[in-house]
């Protein structure tokens, strides 16, 4: 007779191979994906850029200490302004650039030490007298930004006491031909409503007169 209970073992037995079997080359097929996967992670991590930013900008070694040392020093007698130009593809820009920033930098503080709108008013400074005059230290050298070479310019200027008191000078007349401008204009409103008011008061008196005149005439 044949053995069944034999093949009843041997069925399930061999289907249990067959799932260790199907598990083993399983886990085998996750290793070996896993391993791709972080073989694709090692090729696709970021790395160092071999070029630099736009906005990197790096100063060479020799650029003086006193430049970073404060757009302006206020003492008792005396101010300081420390002007730097932003970088430029060429010398002639940076330097152009530079004086202009160096105007506008003095005509801020002159409005605002004597509290006027306009400095062009009553005092004006030109480039010649700012470089032979009020420059203590200049600086021109190159300046790497994004990895390209640029241009930059900067500048310290002194404002002594003497100056000082020269534009206050200046200010203080412009003030008082502002207060005679008014008083002039006050005056001649005055005189105006004095005559205004003579005309008007020797009219009435004419009509007075010739209302007395026809009244005896007709008496």
């Amino acid at each position: 007779m044949p053995n069944f209970h034999g093949r009843r073992l041997i069925l399930p037995i061999a289907i249990l191979l067959c799932c260790m079997c199907g598990s083993t080359l399983a886990e085998k097929s996750q290793e070996k994906s896993g391993g791709d996967v972080n073989e694709l992670s090692d090729d696709e991590s970021p790395k160092e850029l071999s070029v630099a930013p736009l906005d990197h900008v790096v100063y060479p070694d020799n650029r003086p200490a006193w430049i970073d040392g404060g757009v302006v020093k206020q003492r008792i007698d005396e101010v300081t302004f420390i002007v730097v130009s932003d970088p430029c593809d060429t010398p002639e820009e940076s330097k152009q650039e530079l004086k202009l920033m160096v105007q506008a930098t003095v005509a801020n503080f002159v409005e605002k030490l004597t509290g006027a709108e306009n400095m062009s008013d009553f005092y004006e400074i030109s480039d010649q007298r700012i470089d032979s005059d009020f420059t203590q230290r200049s600086y021109v050298g190159k300046v790497s930004v994004g990895g390209s070479d640029q241009y930059e310019n900067a500048v310290e200027i002194l404002i002594d006491q003497a100056e000082l008191i020269r534009i206050m000078d200046a200010w203080k007349n412009v003030e008082v031909a502002q207060r005679m401008k008014k008083l002039g204009f006050g005056s001649i409103g005055g005189f105006a409503i004095l005559v205004i008011s003579s005309t008007a008061f020797n009219a009435v008196l004419r009509r007075r007169e010739q209302k007395q005149v026809s009244t005896a005439d007709s008496a």
